[in-house]
C-alpha cells in the first residue's frame, strides 16, 4: 500500500486510546476534573459537561480543564464487543483481497487490531489494500497500531471520504463499523459502484454515570455547558432522563463536534449553542473558549 508500515504494537491500549484519570470518571471516583490551575483562564469558573465514554472522555476533559475548566463527566455510552467476531475474522484473512479498508473510528480500529492480534497476524495482512481514516483521531490509532493512512479526509463525516475516494467503480471496500452506523458512506459507496462489505466490530450502548449528580447540578443551574461528540453520546445522553430532560435542560448550552451531531440535537428539540468548525475534539475546544468569549 502506499502508506507507511511501521512496527506493530500490541494491546487494546497501543490504540492512544486511554482510560480517563480517576477524577475524570463518573460514578464512585466522582464525576469532577478540577481545573489544572488556579486564575484567569478562558474557561475559569466554567462548568463543562463531557458525555464520551469513560474510556474515551479524558483527551477532551483534561484539555478543558488545562483551561480552567470545571470538567463534569457524564459518560452517556459505553462501547462493548459484538457477540461473535467470526465475521470479522474471515474479512480479516482475506483483507489482501480488498482495494481499500475505510475505518470510521479509533474504537473500530481498535477491535480491528485486536482481532488481527488474536489470529496471529499483523498488518502486513493489508497487502495492497489502502486504508482511509475518518478523522485524526481515527487516523493516530491506525499510526499506533503500524498504520500510516493513505487517505484522511479534510473533515471528519462520511460525506468528506465519498470525495476524496474518487472514483470507486468496482473497487471492493471493507468497512469495519459500529453494529449500528450511519449507512451514508455504505449507501454512498454503492451507487458510486464500489463492492462494499461492511462487517461490525463494535456495539455503541446507553450508559448513565452518575446520573444523581448530574441532575442536581442541572437543577442548581449551575451547568454552562454540555459537550457532544456523536449522534450517539446526544441519544444516550437524553435516555438516561426518560422524558424529564425538558425541564432539566431548559436554557442549558449545549454544543456539538460536528453536522451529523448537530442534526441529532436539533431532531431532538435542542439547538446547538454552537458546532466546532474543526469536526475533532481540539475544534470543540476552541468552539467553547470563543463561545464564552462572547458570552
Amino acid at each position: 500500500m502506499k502508506g507507511k508500515v511501521y512496527p506493530v504494537g500490541g494491546g487494546p491500549g497501543d490504540a492512544g486510546i486511554r482510560a480517563p484519570a480517576a477524577t475524570a470518571a463518573g460514578g464512585a471516583a466522582g464525576l469532577r476534573e478540577k481545573p489544572a490551575w488556579s486564575g484567569k483562564r478562558p474557561l475559569s469558573g466554567k462548568k463543562i459537561v463531557v458525555t464520551r465514554s469513560r474510556e474515551q472522555a479524558a483527551a477532551l476533559a483534561q484539555k478543558l480543564s488545562a483551561l480552567g475548566a470545571e470538567v463534569i463527566t457524564f459518560p452517556s455510552i459505553k462501547v462493548e464487543p459484538v457477540k461473535s467476531f467470526s465475521a470479522l475474522d474471515k474479512e480479516i484473512k482475506g483483507l489482501g483481497a480488498y482495494n481499500w479498508v475505510i475505518f470510521t473510528s479509533a474504537n473500530a480500529v481498535e477491535v480491528f487490531f485486536d482481532r488481527l492480534k488474536k489470529l496471529g497476524l499483523d498488518a502486513r495482512r493489508f497487502g495492497s489494500a489502502k486504508v482511509a481514516a475518518i478523522g485524526p483521531a481515527t487516523a493516530e490509532a491506525l499510526r499506533a497500531r503500524g498504520i500510516e493512512a493513505d487517505l484522511v479526509p479534510g473533515k471528519s463525516i462520511s460525506e468528506s471520504i465519498l470525495k476524496a475516494l474518487g472514483s470507486v467503480k468496482g473497487r471492493k471496500i471493507l468497512l469495519p463499523r459500529a453494529a449500528l452506523a450511519r449507512e451514508m458512506l455504505a449507501v454512498g459507496l454503492k451507487k458510486a459502484g464500489a463492492l462494499v462489505t461492511e462487517v461490525p466490530t463494535y456495539n455503541t450502548l446507553p450508559d448513565r454515570g452518575d446520573l444523581p449528580e448530574l441532575r442536581r447540578l442541572l437543577e442548581e443551574g449551575v451547568i454552562d455547558l454540555i459537550t457532544f461528540t456523536s449522534a450517539s453520546t446526544v441519544t444516550g445522553f437524553l435516555w438516561s432522563f426518560k422524558g424529564a430532560e425538558k425541564k432539566l435542560l431548559k436554557g442549558v448550552a449545549m454544543c456539538s463536534i460536528g453536522p451529523i451531531t448537530s442534526g441529532t440535537l436539533k431532531a431532538s428539540g435542542y439547538k446547538p449553542a454552537f458546532e466546532a468548525k474543526q469536526y475533532t475534539i481540539p475544534g470543540l475546544v476552541d468552539g467553547a473558549v470563543k463561545y464564552f468569549k462572547k458570552h
